[in-house]
């Protein structure tokens, strides 16, 4: 049987997968069972134009007025982040699926200075 959730601090890694209890919230895991977390992971590919960022994300989380899920971009890790929006060549699909959507972040390859490399996150906060 799973632990009980004795620690729901959105920061901590309660189960020790390697997600965040808030990510798990947002991408559908269980933050008392560290074995799902991999698998639940965003992923990061990318083609030819786009750097591909891709997660799931539930209807709970993605409905609740509390919880702000974004993508964000960085080219060096220096400096702030820059939100992920339609508009700059972004392109956001959303599969709608229960009960969590898959969401593909393209990211233009080209919003990067030739050489510098492109990041990507998942940044999501949670309102008290």
């Amino acid at each position: 049987s799973m632990l009980p959730l004795t620690d729901s601090t959105f920061t901590v890694d309660f189960d020790g997968g390697g997600l965040q209890t808030g990510i798990e919230w947002v991408v559908g895991g269980d933050p008392t069972d560290g074995s799902d977390d991999a698998g639940l992971a965003p992923t990061v590919s990318e083609d030819g134009t786009y750097l591909i960022f891709t997660y799931q994300r539930t209807d709970a989380a993605n409905d609740d007025p509390n919880t702000a899920i974004k993508v964000e971009w960085d080219i060096d890790l220096q400096g702030a982040w820059t939100e992920a929006v339609v508009g700059d060549g972004v392109i956001i699909n959303v599969t709608d699926l229960s009960p969590a959507d898959t969401v593909e972040v393209k990211i233009p390859k080209s919003l990067a200075a030739p050489g510098n490399e492109l990041y990507a996150r998942l940044n999501v906060t949670i309102a008290p």
